[in-house]
């Protein structure tokens, strides 16, 4: 995920790059419009076609980031699922043991397992 992330910024950076050559252009339409240039019809409707695909391409890219930044909270969350259950795992083998402590430290040690436990499961 982090590597499609890196991609996708590269990607991003270069997409900006362009739009200082997409305002050139409406620029460009612009002082033709000024200028009463006989054509202009055809340069204003390529001029809004090219503004066009521009903001399609930006929505593209910003729906692909926000797939990208869900995609990773996703991996995120299995990861933490996954520390869950081993954690889970481990608790579970202390408490299947037979061992009730030999001395007040390890019952007490044991003990504290047990709140740890709870406390978790109510959360």
């Amino acid at each position: 995920m982090e590597a499609a992330t890196k991609k996708h910024e590269a990607i991003e950076t270069d997409i900006n790059a362009y739009e200082e050559r997409v305002q050139a252009v409406v620029a460009v339409a612009y002082e033709l419009e000024q200028e009463n240039y006989h054509d202009i019809e055809r340069i204003n409707a390529r001029k809004e076609n090219v503004l066009r695909l521009w903001n399609y391409l930006l929505e593209l890219l910003k729906a692909r980031r926000s797939r990208l930044e869900l995609s990773l909270q996703i991996q995120r969350i299995f990861q933490e699922m996954l520390y869950i259950l081993d954690w889970m795992d481990e608790i579970k083998l202390r408490l299947l043991s037979e061992d009730f402590g030999k001395h007040l430290m390890g019952v007490e040690d044991l003990l504290q397992v047990c709140v740890c436990v709870r406390r978790r499961w109510r959360h």
